[in-house]
């Protein structure tokens, strides 16, 4: 069975620190790797933050090796240092 989660455009609205609303997204992107999540959807619901969470979520699924390469650093992933590792089957640790 496959797990699917929906989460708001407006779910980083109230917060204004764009380091808490990194923060926030990968606590919900580590959560969903835990869980093993299969699809995250972003409903509009009438923010504006749908694209900064597509693109921490995307950044955080993607592999630390090939992350400079497929996503180049812009302002919004300027804290995306404290962004929680995945223990995901493609992020492998350096010991595997």
């Amino acid at each position: 069975m496959a797990w699917h989660i929906f989460i708001p455009d407006s779910l980083l609205e109230e917060t204004s620190d764009p380091k808490i609303k990194t923060y926030k997204v990968g606590q919900i992107g580590r959560a969903a790797a835990i869980f093993g999540v299969e699809h995250i959807w972003i409903y509009k619901a009438g923010g504006r933050e749908g694209k900064f969470i597509k693109l921490v979520l995307e950044y955080m699924e993607t592999p630390q090796y090939l992350r400079k390469t497929l996503i180049p650093l812009t302002k919004e992933l300027k804290y995306a240092g404290i962004l929680p590792p995945l223990r995901t089957p493609h992020h492998k640790l350096k010991r595997e």
